[in-house]
């Protein structure tokens, strides 16, 4: 299966984000996805991290330090919570069908009006 992994705008000094919508709107033909929700108005799935979970982490690490534990002593773990994001706009768009139950679940996002 092809598809399209749509990273961050960040480097592109001349980003317009009108053009990107009206671009994407016109050409997708295949799935487009992201890990960054701020690129969601662009893409068709997100699959970003949950900002909550890294807070928590920070918080509980700080307590256990402030608890006499050593700083090296507390692990790096990897995130384990996602938002799975869909673009109901882009989908039409490109004529895609996507999983009815991945459509009931997601979270939607429309491009930027």
């Amino acid at each position: 299966m092809d598809l399209v992994i749509v990273g961050s705008n960040a480097g592109i000094n001349d980003w317009n984000a009108d053009a990107a919508q009206e671009a994407v709107l016109k050409f997708s033909r295949k799935l487009s996805v992201t890990n960054h929700d701020w690129m969601m108005p662009f893409s068709i799935v997100g699959v970003t991290k949950v900002p909550e979970e890294q807070g928590e982490w920070a918080a509980k690490a700080a307590l256990a330090i402030l608890g006499g534990v050593s700083p090296a002593a507390i692990p790096i773990v990897p995130n384990n919570r996602r938002d799975i994001w869909v673009n109901p706009k882009i989908i039409d768009a490109a004529k895609l069908k996507m999983p009815v139950s991945m459509m009931q679940k997601a979270k939607k996002v429309l491009p930027v009006e």
